[in-house]
C-alpha cells in the first residue's frame, strides 16, 4: 500500500509544471547563494546524503505562511520528516495545519530535485566543509475526513551545510543576521471538494513571494490591511506564547 502511494505521488510530483514566477524566484535564490551551475543530485556526492536534518529541526517544525488572495494567516507544525527506506530521494512528512481555527492533520512527501554547492564562507562558528541549496517538490495531503481540507503542492528551497563534524545540517550560520530565512515553500493549496486552487507559501524566517503582506525587509511584519485575516491573532498569540498551550496540541 505504501509503495503504491509513493509511486502515485512520484508521478504527480514529476508531472508538476513549475510557474514562471517560481522559476524566476529559484534562479534569484541560486544567484544570491552564489552556487555553482552544476547539479550534484545525481553524483556520488549525493548518494548517502540525508536531508532530514535540513528539512526538519527546532527552527523548522513551526512554520508560518499565507493562503489565498487575501493572504490569510497559515500555520504549520511539522511532526516528523524521515528519509524513505526504499527511495533515496523521498522524505516522508507528517504534520498539522491551522487556518482560521481549522486544525487539520496532514501527511505526504518531499522529493529531491536538485542539489547545488556554493563556496563555503567563514563564520564566527567556523567554516563549513561544504554548503549550498537544495530544491525539492512537495505534496502534502490533509486528512480528507476533516472539514475544509485539501492538499498542498509546490517547490521547496532549503539552505544546507556540512559542518566541521562532517554532518549535513540545516544552515543556520546566519541565523543572527537581519533578514535570515530558510526552508521556503512556494506553491498552492487545492480543495478536495471544489478543486479550487489557492496560492499558498510559507517558510522559516520569512514568507517567500508574499508581495505586500510583509512590510519589514529584515524581520517579517504583516501589513496592517491584512491583520484582520488572522495576522492580529497570530501576533497576539506570539506575544503571549508562554501562557498558551501550543495550537497543535488541541
Amino acid at each position: 500500500m505504501l509503495t503504491t502511494i509513493i509511486t502515485a505521488c512520484a508521478i504527480i510530483l514529476q508531472a508538476q509544471t513549475i510557474p514562471a514566477a517560481t522559476k524566476a524566484w529559484i534562479a534569484k535564490e541560486k544567484k544570491l547563494s552564489n552556487v555553482q551551475p552544476k547539479d550534484f543530485s545525481t553524483t556520488t556526492f549525493a548518494d548517502d546524503l540525508d536531508f532530514s536534518n535540513v528539512f526538519f529541526n527546532k527552527n523548522t517544525n513551526n512554520l508560518v505562511g499565507f493562503i489565498g488572495a487575501n493572504k490569510q494567516c497559515l500555520q504549520l507544525h511539522i511532526t516528523s520528516i524521515t528519509k524513505d527506506e526504499t527511495k533515496k530521494d523521498f522524505y516522508n512528512v507528517q504534520g498539522k495545519s491551522l487556518v482560521k481555527g481549522n486544525l487539520c492533520g496532514f501527511e505526504g512527501f518531499i522529493v529531491l530535485s536538485n542539489i547545488f554547492k556554493a563556496t563555503p564562507l567563514n563564520y564566527a562558528q567556523g567554516t563549513p566543509i561544504a554548503m549550498g541549496i537544495v530544491t525539492a517538490a512537495y505534496y502534502f495531503n490533509e486528512d480528507p475526513t476533516q472539514k475544509n481540507t485539501g492538499h498542498f503542492e509546490g517547490v521547496l528551497l532549503a539552505k544546507w551545510a556540512i559542518n566541521p563534524a562532517n554532518q549535513l545540517v540545516y544552515n543556520d550560520y546566519e541565523n543572527d543576521f537581519d533578514g535570515f530565512y530558510n526552508n521556503q515553500y512556494v506553491g498552492i493549496w487545492q480543495s478536495y471538494a471544489t478543486k479550487a486552487k489557492k496560492p499558498c507559501n510559507w517558510g522559516d524566517g520569512c514568507i517567500p513571494l508574499c508581495g505586500d503582506l510583509n512590510t519589514n525587509p529584515y524581520n517579517f511584519e504583516p501589513a496592517k490591511k491584512y491583520l484582520k485575516f488572522g495576522w492580529q491573532t497570530f501576533i497576539d498569540n506570539l506575544k503571549n506564547s508562554a501562557n498558551l498551550k501550543p495550537w497543535w496540541d488541541d
